[in-house]
């Protein structure tokens, strides 16, 4: 299989989250079926979320030492690498023997 060129590998498409309209909170860890979560515009008001190396609760992003959650947040992880496997083609290996 030869590399392909830029122009030729398909562009990915995604949306920014937006404010919810009936001014519900942003739940920056609440993910979708592919368990990737949003993303928000860094600065944009009733988008914003905590960044850094501490644990976060799920779904709302607030720093969490509770243990439950945090093994919670380490299966949702794990899970996430798990799912890469979907998205990788059947691979042919060519030994060069028929």
């Amino acid at each position: 299989m030869e590399i392909p060129k830029a122009e030729d590998i398909p562009k990915i498409e995604f949306e920014f989250a937006k404010p919810s309209p009936d001014k519900e909170p942003f739940l920056p860890y609440k993910r979708d079926e592919n368990l990737v979560r949003p993303w928000a515009i860094p600065g944009m008001k009733g988008l914003e979320h905590r960044l850094g190396g501490l644990e976060k609760q799920d779904l709302t992003g607030n720093v969490s030492y509770n243990a439950e959650n945090h093994q919670k947040m380490v299966k949702i992880r794990a899970a996430k690498v798990d799912k890469i496997a979907d998205n990788i083609p059947l691979q042919h290996i060519n030994t060069g023997v028929e």
